[in-house]
């Protein structure tokens, strides 16, 4: 049983049962001495962004490390390391939402094969599996990649060795891996032979959910010529096929190329690939991600007037939306270098490192599909200080803002700390206006910045760091509000009658603390939307103490609520953010998030009518394409509710959009296996 339910069980236990006294102050006793024991067994994460908290130890000289969400608020972390000075061996770890380590705290290789191993990619396979695509080291034997399947437990599901995914004799200079909602790998890589005249081939292959190759042992050659290509990017169409980009050599010129692939692996955009760029400059670098199931975005920097960056949207026919050359992200007489996109609901934030007059900064926009502007015109600035911030990575909060993260050098002769900002859905700054530190360990070296959701507006930072002279994998978790640990408990809501009760725990009381109890109607929890609806003196003579507040809201609808625990020094830590839905007597519709959130097999939607109605239910996966629906259903006046069952559905981000007359409301729900 998970802690907090024991806690749970004994509080109820004690409160709805009649036994003596001493029996009583023995059960409250238990309950207490769990709720003490608590942070020392789930609070890994440091409220100090100079310490930060060490996720690997044992490790030698971690390098090519990234990480990647497992749907629950925790990562995957994977690394290449040299830890017998004689094999290099690609590592992983997973860290539950709370820091901690589920199975080994130094990781778990992931391949028994022999030979060097490097440069693993990971992608979500659905909660709690990742699929992990590295390359084998051969040398002048040439390269092949193989792939391995892992569980948060450290289960290896595609046997100790993993699979082959391709058996060639080139070496492989690069390769890009993606994932759809229905658990297939898809991958694309480089090969380089310059003794031969079709020496530079672009490679495809596609695994299934069980590990089986779906081209074949050799992989789909996508195209083959003799000029030089790099930079490979592969992004699933939702349909079971793959859209190819990368950059190659022409006419003393590098441009952006690209392919269609169906879902047998054959080429839609005709024998040679269609110029994605424009061809008279040189493309450095592009990042792309997918609009929605019939359409792509990316964004490139060319060297065209002096290193700018454009945009441009194709169609899965091959269709250029926004001209042939695409647009301007900015028209500051400025260089812009290194763009990071993330797509959330059709809206497309785009990052990227503004140099003007000596210094480097980071910009940030949000574009709808037109391309227009929706921030401020030529981008906003994350933040306004002296100095060099580069290197930014880009994370959806999930609310239709963004998280942003960079290697700040604003201190002279600095190495460099990193810094992070969250822009809400309004591009106004959440956190700290010059940006919040997250790694500020004196004049080290810091490199491999991976940004990973906790699924609640808030971010996991996983890096590397050097200190004294040894580099380890280090990460700092953040919360929507800009905080870096909570130290309330057990925090939930419930509707009691017309009120909505507040529960919690606390095991830091501190002198003069005190706990302030909000509500907001805003679905942007880290916004300045809150209001104070109590207040709670905890009693210092204890260590510990169970609170409870209750609310009898004005309103219907969606309700957010937090508590912040204060002190004299103007110290705060805010809890997680709970929500709730209040349906009672109101002359609108109101529908409710679904319960529980997330879930393996149902989840029942409540809903209020405030007059008989007919109601339509669309349920969608996250590539807008529809999984069941209720049309046309008949419901009476007051509250309703909808059983939805997830049989058959793949673990994942779904959507339910609730219609009845006028009225249309969209909400997400989660999946999981």
């Amino acid at each position: 049983m998970h802690l907090r339910n024991i806690i749970s069980s004994g509080i109820n236990f004690f409160t709805n049962n009649s036994y003596s006294l001493g029996s009583k102050i023995f059960l409250m006793l238990f309950v207490f001495l769990i709720i003490l024991i608590t942070p020392l067994l789930h609070a890994q994460w440091v409220n100090n962004p100079e310490q930060n908290t060490k996720l690997v130890v044992d490790a030698v000289n971690p390098i090519n490390i990234s990480a990647v969400s497992d749907l629950k608020g925790g990562s995957f972390i994977f690394w290449q390391d040299n830890r017998d000075g004689f094999q290099t061996d690609v590592y992983f770890l997973h860290a539950d939402g709370n820091g901690n380590a589920s199975f080994r705290a130094d990781g778990k290789i992931l391949s028994s094969l022999n030979g060097d191993k490097a440069n693993p990619v990971p992608v979500n396979s659905g909660a709690n599996s990742v699929v992990v695509v590295w390359r084998e080291l051969k040398g002048n034997y040439g390269d092949n990649l193989f792939a391995q399947k892992v569980q948060s437990n450290g289960s290896l599901l595609w046997s100790n060795k993993g699979i082959k995914l391709t058996n060639i004799k080139q070496n492989i200079t690069d390769f890009s891996v993606d994932s759809d909602n229905k658990g297939f790998t898809y991958t694309s890589f480089v090969t380089k032979d310059p003794q031969l005249i079709d020496g530079y081939k672009i490679g495809y292959q596609k695994i299934s959910p069980d590990g089986n190759l779906l081209i074949d042992s050799s992989a789909r050659w996508v195209y083959k010529s003799g000029s030089n290509k790099i930079g490979s990017s592969i992004i699933n169409d939702g349909v079971g096929g793959a859209y190819i980009l990368w950059i190659e050599s022409v006419n003393n010129n590098s441009i952006v190329y690209g392919q269609h692939i169906d879902s047998s692996g054959n080429a839609t955009w005709g024998k040679k690939p269609l110029p994605l760029s424009e061809t008279s400059s040189t493309v450095i670098s592009f990042s792309s991600a997918n609009l929605d199931s019939n359409t792509i975005y990316f964004a490139y920097q060319t060297l065209k007037g002096g290193k700018k960056i454009r945009h441009q949207l194709v169609t899965k026919k091959g269709t250029l939306l926004w001209g042939k050359n695409g647009k301007e992200v900015s028209k500051l007489k400025s260089v812009q270098t290194n763009p990071q996109v993330v797509i959330w609901n059709n809206e497309i934030i785009l990052g990227w490192a503004d140099e003007l007059s000596g210094d480097k900064d980071i910009h940030i926009q949000k574009y709808d599909t037109k391309g227009k502007n929706l921030w401020k015109e030529g981008g906003l600035p994350v933040l306004t200080q002296k100095g060099n911030q580069f290197g930014q990575k880009l994370l959806s909060d999930g609310y239709g803002g963004a998280i942003i993260a960079w290697i700040d050098r604003r201190v002279e002769n600095a190495r460099g700390n990193l810094y992070g900002q969250r822009i809400n859905n309004k591009g106004e700054k959440v956190w700290d206006a010059d940006g919040l530190p997250i790694a500020s360990f004196s004049n080290s070296e810091k490199s491999y910045l991976s940004l990973v959701s906790d699924t609640k507006g808030g971010v996991l930072v996983v890096f590397r760091e050097i200190r004294g002279n040894k580099p380890a994998i280090y990460a700092q978790k953040i919360f929507n509000t800009g905080t870096y640990i909570s130290q309330i408990l057990g925090f939930k809501t419930e509707l009691v009658g017309d009120s909505v009760k507040i529960l919690w725990y606390s095991a830091n009381v501190t002198r003069n603390s005190y706990y302030e109890i909000e509500r907001s109607a805003s679905s942007d929890t880290g916004s300045t939307a809150w209001s104070t609806i109590g207040t709670i003196r905890p009693d210092e003579s204890k260590n510990a103490d169970v609170y409870q507040f209750y609310d009898k809201p004005d309103t219907t609808g969606t309700i957010y609520y937090r508590v912040v625990q204060r002190d004299a020094n103007g110290n705060l830590q805010p809890s997680d953010v709970a929500r709730i839905t209040v349906l009672g007597n109101s002359n609108q519709v109101v529908v409710g998030q679904n319960t529980p959130n997330p879930f393996n097999k149902e989840t029942v939607i409540k809903f209020f009518l405030p007059r008989a109605s007919t109601v339509n239910v669309e349920f969608f996966n996250n590539h807008v394409e529809k999984v069941y629906e209720i049309k046309n259903a008949d419901y009476p006046a007051g509250e309703n509710e909808i059983t939805f069952s997830a049989d058959g559905l793949t673990p994942g981000i779904y959507f339910y959009r609730f219609k009845s007359g006028d009225y249309v409301e969209v909400k997400k729900m989660v999946v999981t296996e």
